[in-house]
């Protein structure tokens, strides 16, 4: 494939690799650990520790929930760069800006049906609870796999 470059250098034959761009693969990721590291210091100061917390406490599910959104934002963000070859750092800025709010209404959403659930919890007990889990788990992959793919 890279015959007409590489031929004088290896004349005998190589296993050849084109450098690529890994420095928005590494923007993403620091702001991902940035955040996490903001989470794992205010659990620390307002729980007296990094996990767990106070029984019934939502904070455990919303860390939770936080740092599995970054974790797919990372690497939703990693896939869709490498599948389009967007090489303008314009372009990439604005898809990390337009993350964060992104992740700001998945956690509200996330708070919303936490609330709905323990609500749900109450009045129709473990099955119905589990239910309602499942079908907005469901939900939100397939809304997210058809914003990403449509």
């Amino acid at each position: 494939m890279y015959g007409e470059k590489f031929l004088e250098r290896c004349p005998t034959g190589c296993f050849v690799v084109e450098s690529g761009d890994l420095a928005f693969s590494v923007v993403v990721f620091t702001c991902g650990a940035l955040v996490c590291l903001v989470v794992i210091c205010i659990r620390r100061v307002v729980y007296d520790g990094e996990l767990g917390g106070p029984a019934g406490s939502d904070s455990k599910a919303c860390s939770s929930f936080l740092l599995v959104l970054l974790w797919v934002f990372y690497i939703s963000l990693s896939v869709w760069k490498s599948i389009y070859k967007i090489t303008d750092w314009p372009t990439q800025i604005i898809a990390i800006v337009i993350c964060i709010p992104v992740i700001m209404v998945l956690m509200v959403f996330f708070g919303i049906m936490l609330q709905l659930l323990r609500v749900s919890k109450d009045y129709i007990g473990t099955e119905g609870f589990f239910g309602i889990a499942i079908c907005a788990s469901l939900f939100i992959v397939r809304t997210i796999y058809f914003l990403m793919f449509q």
